[in-house]
């Protein structure tokens, strides 16, 4: 059936920790109730990820749109001039900032969202929408606004379609979701900086993902056509062919099992997370 369609545009601003973005979000309604709004998550405002997300404006299929923080400012709803009937969609254009947290180094640190460890991990970034749950009788459903646990999977969001541009410097190297398709060097003021925009695009996905770091490196393989990309960090290359072979196998077995991998790659890379991950 249908699903959400993400166009991202993000750029992070690496002196700054922050980063700032705008995406055309086209929400079919897929349920049995008529929508009179629609409910984003803002996972990075989720005490465990530690980020601070603004909402600067808001837009329903093309014109300017009212909206409001709620679930403790985890969330915003659009208010939409006309209730969206079962079987339509329509397209909300939203823009944000979002200022990025910085945590310590040290082998104790559990960095899910922020800098660590000269790591950058992004899960979430963007406005998600909400999961709408219908209720006992028609009209009666409501939008999932419950967090997720630090010790588990914090979102819970329907599979997407996403084009996503992100924008950083270009000594850094990005491991995200989906298959890249370009990169573009741009010039700027300073000489000796120059930006990288790469672009992607995912098949059904629960969300899109980027972890960056000036270090990474990766070793690389293949399975019945997907690519298979296992990042490291300096000194840790025996790990990552390791973690590639398993990665392979494992990659495999399901395959073979289940049936073909829908996607064309497949990425594993070092996290800031310490334990549990």
């Amino acid at each position: 059936g249908p699903a959400p369609r993400y166009g991202i545009s993000a750029t992070l601003d690496l002196d700054n920790l922050r980063l700032v973005g705008i995406a055309d979000i086209v929400v079919p309604n897929t349920g049995p109730d008529l929508w009179p709004d629609l409910t984003f998550r803002l996972y990075p405002m989720l005490q465990h990820y530690g980020g601070n997300m603004v909402i600067q404006s808001a837009l329903v299929n093309g014109a300017p749109a009212t909206f409001d923080y709620t679930a403790d400012n985890t969330a915003v709803r659009v208010d939409l001039t006309k209730p969206l009937l079962p079987g339509q969609d329509a397209t909300v254009q939203l823009t944000w900032r979002l200022d990025i947290p910085k945590w310590g180094d040290g082998s104790d640190v559990y960095a899910l969202f922020g800098r660590s460890q000269n790591i950058v991990s992004l899960p979430l970034f963007y406005p998600s929408l909400s999961v709408y749950q219908p209720g006992p009788a028609q009209d009666t459903g409501h939008w999932w606004l419950l967090d997720g646990t630090e010790r588990g999977d914090s979102a819970f969001a329907v599979a997407s379609l996403f084009a996503v541009t992100f924008t950083l410097p270009a000594d850094w190297i990005p491991v995200t979701s989906g298959t890249p398709l370009s990169m573009t060097l741009i010039p700027t003021e300073v000489p000796t900086r120059t930006l990288a925009q790469h672009t992607y695009v995912t098949g059904p996905s629960r969300e899109f993902m980027v972890l960056a770091s000036p270090l990474f490196q990766s070793v690389t393989g293949e399975v019945y056509g997907t690519r298979v990309h296992s990042y490291y960090l300096p000194g840790s290359e025996a790990s990552a062919k390791a973690v590639l072979k398993y990665t392979e196998q494992a990659l495999a077995i399901y395959s073979d099992r289940f049936g073909e991998y829908p996607f064309t790659d497949m990425s594993v890379a070092p996290a800031p997370l310490s334990f549990r991950g």
